[in-house]
Parts: structure tokens; C-alpha cells; sequence
């Protein structure tokens, strides 16, 4: 998996009621000079709630270390979970979003470097939406994309 290109997806759990957007970029290895920590944001944007955001950082033992350092990257972002009627609040509901890696490196804390890397889903569909046929959406149960709405051509 490309540190740039994450591998992202949304699933709707009837069971809980709730959303789960994903973005995984896999088995990463990461090597830099003096590699300090690797931080991970996913930024949620939806026409109900404005931005959602979740960061998770992975930080070599030894830090700053300059050896390869090898860990699984993903972050995930569920709401919804255990608020009656929320679940259909974001049907057919506008959403996109956008990932950011960053490399932290450097000798001392007073000269550091960041490496940037960004997925935007704008590069793959302006319009987003919570149904059926979304892009991004991957079906965890048949009975739960029952319960989601139809996208019409417009809408995706």
C-alpha cells in the first residue's frame, strides 16, 4: 500500500446503528534520519456535524532512531454508536474527507523536518453521499444496505 494512496472505506452497522469510515495504509516500513514519530490524521467532513477528526501516532522505541521502523498503519472514525435515530440523520447526507501522513525527523527538537502526504476524496468524487452505490462504501452485511438509501445518478 502506497503511503500516499491509503486504501479508505465507510460501512454502516444496522446492528449498532453507527458509521465506520476507514483509511488503511497496511504493513508500513519508514526509514529517515533521526525518525522521531509517523502521525496519521483522518479529517471527516459531513453536511450534519462539519469536521470529524482522529490522529494516531506510531513512535519508534529507541526515538529519534535512523533504523527502519516497520508498524501497521490505520485509522478509523465511528459515530452514531448508541444514539437512537442517528443512524438515519446521515442518509443520502453529503461527506468527504481527507487523510495526512507525516514523517517527523531531525537531529534536535530545534531543526525538525516534516514530510507531508495527503489523500484528498475529492480525487476520486466530488459528490459523496451515504447510499448504496457510494464509492466508498463496502457492504459488511446485505441486510444493512437494505437499510440504506438509493443513490440516484445526481447524487454519485
Amino acid at each position: 500500500m502506497s503511503i500516499l494512496n491509503p486504501t479508505c472505506y465507510w460501512t454502516y452497522n444496522c446492528g449498532a446503528k453507527d458509521y465506520d469510515l476507514f483509511a488503511t495504509w497496511g504493513n508500513l516500513t519508514i526509514q529517515r534520519n533521526y525518525l522521531r514519530y509517523v502521525r496519521f490524521s483522518l479529517f471527516i467532513w459531513t453536511n450534519v456535524d462539519g469536521w470529524m477528526t482522529k490522529t494516531q501516532t506510531h513512535t519508534p522505541i529507541n526515538a529519534p532512531s535512523s533504523a527502519p521502523f516497520t508498524f501497521f498503519g490505520q485509522l478509523g472514525k465511528s459515530w452514531c454508536k448508541g444514539t437512537p435515530g442517528c443512524n438515519e440523520t446521515y442518509f443520502g447526507q453529503i461527506y468527504k474527507f481527507h487523510t495526512l501522513v507525516e514523517i517527523i525527523y531531525g537531529e534536535n527538537n530545534h531543526n525538525l523536518n516534516i514530510d507531508e502526504f495527503f489523500f484528498n476524496s475529492n480525487s476520486v468524487s466530488t459528490n459523496l453521499k451515504f447510499c448504496k452505490t457510494d464509492p466508498f462504501y463496502s457492504e459488511t452485511h446485505s441486510s444493512c444496505t437494505n437499510e440504506l438509501p438509493n443513490c440516484t445518478i445526481d447524487e454519485v
